[in-house]
């Protein structure tokens, strides 16, 4: 049984392993503005005992990992990128673990993934650390990420996708703050003008921004 098609075998191992960690990053990103999709429009239903469904949100990892697989060689660069593209790229994704620590000390991991959304709790009170200078820090470096794994090994029919895939995250972000927005009214607006959505503004994250600004 052939594991490797023969346009595998020509790449070089250097390509080979920035393919993989491209392709890691996408799997884990990828799938997450449609879990969102899912989930946003139809937070109160999730908040049911008809939970089983919930299921269907996850979805997405497993069709991206098969379209990852099936489409590799056409997605994936066959030729080495430039080093200044290999490390920004690096960069990037390391950003993006950094905003996670960042996020996960000031949340904890059930909030990561939604756990508000899921059982309707939670409060608009980040007015300290990363989230008192980022309403959407995990989205910030999901996108770095993705475009740091597009450095490392993209076609031009994946940075089209990528392309496609930003336009959807920001979306998602609408759809995430129009949700806020119903659930906690002004205690939200106010949060907005204190803290930006994806780069950090040192002046509006100071805790005493005039709220009229």
């Amino acid at each position: 049984m052939h594991l490797f098609t023969s346009v595998e075998l020509a790449i070089p191992p250097t390509i080979i392993v920035l393919r993989w960690i491209a392709a890691a990053v996408l799997f884990l990103e990828l799938p997450v503005p449609f879990y969102w999709f899912i989930l946003h429009p139809n937070s109160n239903y999730w908040r049911t005992p008809q939970k089983l469904g919930f299921t269907v949100a996850l979805l997405p990892w497993p069709l991206t990992a098969i379209l990852l697989a099936v489409f590799r060689n056409q997605i994936f660069a066959t030729t080495a990128p430039a080093y200044w593209q290999m490390l920004a790229g690096m960069a990037a994704i390391l950003v993006e673990f950094w905003l996670i620590v960042l996020a996960k000390r000031a949340l904890g991991p059930p909030w990561l993934v939604g756990r508000a959304e899921m059982d309707g709790h939670g409060e608009i009170s980040e007015s300290e650390g990363i989230y008192g200078r980022l309403r959407h820090p995990r989205y910030a470096g999901m996108i770095g990420a993705v475009v740091g794994a597009g450095l490392l090994s993209a076609s031009t029919a994946l940075w089209i996708v990528l392309a496609i895939w930003i336009a959807l995250v920001l979306a998602a972000v609408s759809l995430e703050g129009r949700e806020l927005d119903r659930r906690f009214g002004a205690a939200n607006l106010d949060y907005r003008l204190r803290a930006t959505r994806f780069v950090p503004n040192r002046f509006r994250a100071r805790a005493d921004w005039p709220q009229s600004q």
